[in-house]
């Protein structure tokens, strides 16, 4: 009998202890799960963090508008110049040779100018200026062509070519290998300079060649016309 009793008993004193060892897991592991749960917080916090620091380096940084087209203004007018012209007292206004970017049809280098003759002081500015578009190793394909049309701001103008130049070079110690460039010229008159001065879009066809100014040439040719009228 006293030993059934010490059985139960015994029996009664391990339920107790593995009881008490059970909440004592539980609750270490609510601990550990509790941690753990701020611990995810924690990084999801500098994850987000990470992400936006990331979305604000790839963003482009802010630009002056009116700082870059100062800078455009201040190159246009350093790339035109005035030098004496055949007549006494006359001059003649141009701007630097600026290549043509983005061709389509041509795949020789082209490069325009403008230029225009102004009269003696006291008189009226010219009647028209020229537009000159020199290309390099284009074969004589614009042998043919009789005007230079633009698209200004959407509105078609055509300037009809008034000269045409065709150089020939020797490429090497073949005398059958020659390179052959050409010179086009045309008339733009100054209404048409005008529209040119204050538009926004200027693209051209020169025979199969299209091509669209670069907003430092539009800037060029603001400057030009400006210098004509000082």
């Amino acid at each position: 009998m006293r030993r059934t009793h010490l059985i139960v008993v015994g029996t009664v004193m391990l339920v107790t202890l593995g009881a008490a060892a059970h909440a004592g897991e539980l609750e270490r592991l609510r601990e550990e799960n509790a941690r753990l749960r701020q611990q995810v917080r924690s990084l999801e916090a500098e994850n987000a963090r990470l992400r936006g620091q990331a979305a604000s380096a790839a963003r482009p940084a802010p630009t002056d508008n009116s700082g870059l087209a100062a800078a455009l203004e201040q190159r246009a007018n350093e790339s035109v110049s005035v030098s004496p012209a055949p007549e006494p007292g006359a001059s003649v206004v141009a701007t630097e040779a600026s290549r043509l970017e983005g061709l389509q049809g041509g795949r020789s280098r082209h490069w325009i100018t403008w230029r225009a003759e102004r009269p003696t002081a006291g008189e009226s500015r010219p009647e028209a200026a020229t537009v000159v578009i020199d290309a390099t190793a284009s074969g004589g394909i614009y042998r043919e062509v009789k005007s230079l049309d633009l698209v200004v701001d959407g509105a078609p103008v055509q300037c009809p070519v008034t000269d045409y130049r065709i150089d020939s070079m020797t490429v090497g110690r073949d005398a059958s290998a020659r390179r052959v460039g050409e010179s086009v010229t045309a008339r733009v008159p100054m209404d048409t300079l005008d529209r040119l001065a204050n538009a926004r879009d200027i693209s051209g066809t020169l025979g199969t060649t299209t091509f669209r100014l670069t907003p430092e040439q539009l800037a060029g040719v603001r400057a030009f016309a400006k210098r004509l009228e000082s």
